[in-house]
């Protein structure tokens, strides 16, 4: 009897799964790479096994005591951050985004879930966090760390493979084109400690020396779960594309904290980081990434960094309407957070104009000018928003001066007006638009498009090919028109 139960439970299961719509892919705004985008779209349907293997480490089995110290996970071991996070905001609070103000408008889809590990709980705390990088690295550039550190990182390993392995066959089904563990692919995979192989992922883990200020360095530990994937597009000379869909990174240093507050988000038994956190955490690593802004197949790094701070900055927004101000609603966010926010904002645009003051890169006040644009309402009544519009002033300045008196009477013609301030603004509408031109998915691309036309054999049937006809292939290849305009050389 409970056999005949638990066979109709599986077949509900299986009925359901069956009648479970396919995963709409969002489509890419920004992202030029079209092995970036072949990755994301092999990835982006299977996201929910990716998402659930973190929420299935059990952190509470992990107990380490020898050489008279005591380790394990702190009560909250974990919060999820980045993209990954905006993406289960853009389902979880649907109802409290703004109209036109969906994710996905304006934000290219992720596949890759970024962890931070809370430091471990350790006794006794006396043990070196910090340490001078020239004494304690080794020759071979292999990283020193406390026992208790490499334990955690085999154990969080051990957690993942133990998820994966039964779903072994499935993965094979799911990923049929994926090649073996590249080692020498990247910097991350060369300096693996330990590779565990399952089906066609590799779990692996790495060390890093972080930089602490005054020459003061903390080992910064990585666990990734990677794949392999064949390069369709013929027109690059690598053969493959590895990278990773999960990442989990701690510090050795006992002493650091998780400076942001989590909450459960139950589906995929997942901690996430609230607003609050990722608003901060998305200023930080806006600035980390303006140096993507000269880099074509790397400029949607600092762009779609803009466009989810926009949806963080819109969706506080929302949600700080419907709550008193100085009562703490469900994301955490509170009166003296927006004032806070408002600083950071400051702060974030102080440094992006630091960048252009001496020149004008346009692609740098590009950035600046589209994070002015989205501020929107509360947070931009805690900003000097007199301040940052007197540069943008200056920025309108630098660009009339740029133009010749024919250039200027032909615009005034233009608008039907000699107005000097008409005129400077339409200099400014023309160069934004030339910028999001320059930028911009025009139309946006769908995964649609990687349809076999396009992926063409695979390296192995290609392989197989003789010479003559893989040549001819190549060359077809080498001649079909790109599926964006390719930027004019300067």
């Amino acid at each position: 009897m409970d056999s005949n139960r638990r066979n109709n439970g599986n077949n509900r299961t299986r009925k359901r799964n069956r009648n479970k719509p396919p995963v709409r892919i969002p489509p890419f705004h920004y992202t030029k790479s079209e092995e970036r985008r072949e990755w994301t779209c092999t990835i982006y349907p299977h996201a929910e096994l990716f998402l659930r293997a973190v929420g299935s480490i059990d952190w509470s089995k992990f107990a380490y005591e020898a050489h008279g110290v005591k380790a394990k996970f702190n009560k909250d071991p974990y919060y999820a951050l980045g993209g990954a996070v905006e993406e289960i905001y853009n389902i979880l609070y649907k109802k409290d985004i703004l109209p036109g103000e969906e994710l996905h408008n304006r934000v290219d889809p992720t596949a890759d879930l970024d962890v931070r590990v809370c430091p471990i709980a350790v006794t006794p705390i006396h043990i070196r966090s910090y340490f001078r990088k020239d004494f304690y690295e080794k020759k071979d550039d292999d990283v020193l760390v406390h026992l208790y550190a490499e334990a955690a990182a085999n154990f969080i390993v051990d957690e993942l493979v133990a998820y994966f392995r039964p779903l072994e066959a499935k993965l094979n089904e799911i990923f049929p084109t994926a090649l073996p563990f590249i080692r020498n692919e990247d910097s991350q995979s060369r300096g693996a400690r330990r590779i565990e192989r399952v089906g066609p992922l590799t779990v692996i883990y790495t060390v890093f020396l972080q930089n602490a200020g005054e020459n003061l360095f903390t080992p910064l530990i990585k666990v990734q779960v990677k794949l392999t994937l064949p390069q369709h597009n013929l027109r690059y000379e690598a053969t493959s594309f590895q990278d990773h869909m999960i990442e989990l990174g701690f510090w050795e240093d006992p002493n650091a904290i998780c400076e942001h507050n989590s909450f459960l988000y139950r589906p995929y038994n997942l901690r996430v980081r609230d607003l609050k956190g990722e608003v901060y955490g998305c200023f930080s690593g806006l600035q980390q990434r303006l140096e993507f802004i000269y880099e074509p197949e790397a400029i949607h790094k600092c762009l779609n960094y803009v466009y989810r701070l926009r949806f963080l900055m819109k969706l506080a927004t929302s949600i700080s309407a419907k709550v008193r101000k100085a009562r703490p609603n469900k994301f955490g966010i509170e009166h003296r957070d927006l004032v806070q926010i408002g600083r950071i904002l400051d702060a974030l645009l102080d440094f992006v104009y630091n960048q252009t003051r001496d020149e004008k890169r346009l692609s740098i006040w590009f950035v600046y000018l589209e994070i002015l644009r989205n501020i929107g309402e509360p947070i931009g009544n805690y900003v000097n928003i007199d301040l940052a519009m007197s540069r943008a002033y200056w920025f309108f300045d630098r660009i009339y001066a740029d133009h010749t008196a024919e250039q200027v009477r032909e615009i005034e013609r233009r608008i039907g007006s000699t107005d000097i301030n008409k005129v400077k603004m339409e200099m400014y509408a023309v160069t934004m638009e030339a910028m999001r031109e320059r930028y911009l998915l025009n139309p946006p691309i769908s995964c649609e498009q990687y349809g076999p036309p396009l992926r063409g054999p695979s390296l192995a049937a290609l392989a197989a090919l003789p010479k003559p006809v893989r040549n001819a292939l190549k060359e077809e290849h080498r001649r079909r028109p790109p599926l964006y305009p390719l930027p004019e050389p300067k």
